[in-house]
Formats: structure tokens, C-alpha cells, sequence
């Protein structure tokens, strides 16, 4: 399967989903090896990052702000970085 990747075979993740815990012998590998192989094919997966809840403060601020900013035209939003 990860000769198949590098000779230009398949690209897409489905296409690739559990034939590649395989080598092209059939032997098991390890976990990170697969890991890393799939890293470097693109295949990346990641947890989503964590933010913290609003508190009582930013619920209170968060309808100020948006009422000031309701009447922005476009020209202001092209201003926003």
C-alpha cells in the first residue's frame, strides 16, 4: 500500500483506510511507524483545541458589541485585519 502511495497510486484517505496497518508482506507494524508513514502521506489528525467557556462578564459584554458593530458597512469590515 505505501508503495502503491509512492509510486502515485491512491490519495485519498478512504482508499487507504486499514490496508495500511500492513506491510507489503503482510507482516504487522508498529503502531507509531504507521503513524509517522501516514504523517508524511498527509493524512494528519488532530484534537480539536480546547477554549474556555463564556463567563457572566463576556455573556454581558457580547450583546454591547455586537450591537455597536451592527451598523458597520463594508468599507469598515475591509479595515478588520
Amino acid at each position: 500500500m505505501y508503495k502503491e502511495y509512492m509510486d502515485g497510486g491512491q490519495k485519498l484517505a478512504i482508499n487507504c483506510k486499514g490496508k495500511l496497518t500492513l506491510t507489503m508482506r503482510g507482516e504487522r507494524r508498529l503502531r507509531r511507524t504507521v503513524q509517522l508513514s501516514l504523517h508524511r502521506m498527509g493524512f494528519d489528525s488532530h484534537r480539536p483545541t480546547r477554549i474556555p467557556f463564556l463567563n457572566t462578564h463576556h455573556r454581558g459584554a457580547r450583546p454591547a458589541w455586537a450591537r455597536e458593530l451592527r451598523d458597520c458597512s463594508v468599507e469598515d469590515w475591509k479595515q478588520v485585519a
